[in-house]
């Protein structure tokens, strides 16, 4: 069998990977209900037209973070 090819959704296997992939995704919690909320929020304001973005804000926050991770590394 390829690696190609999509699963077959008749498989007895199929259906035990689904729900190894769900119980990962569940351990991650990406979706807890006050992130979903604010993600909700946020897509309503974009969509409106009312969403603006501090460029500089932004611009501080990622360089922050990149140098943070690189610090980070370095420790290791």
């Amino acid at each position: 069998m390829s690696d190609d090819k999509p699963a077959n959704p008749d498989s007895p296997n199929t259906g035990d990977e689904l729900s190894r992939l769900l119980a990962k995704l569940r351990e991650l919690d990406l979706g807890s209900p006050e992130r979903e909320a604010r993600i909700e929020e946020l897509r309503r304001r974009v969509l409106a037209g009312e969403y603006d973005v501090n460029i500089q804000e932004l611009a501080d926050i990622l360089i922050d973070q990149a140098f943070e991770r690189r610090r980070k590394k370095r420790r290791r």
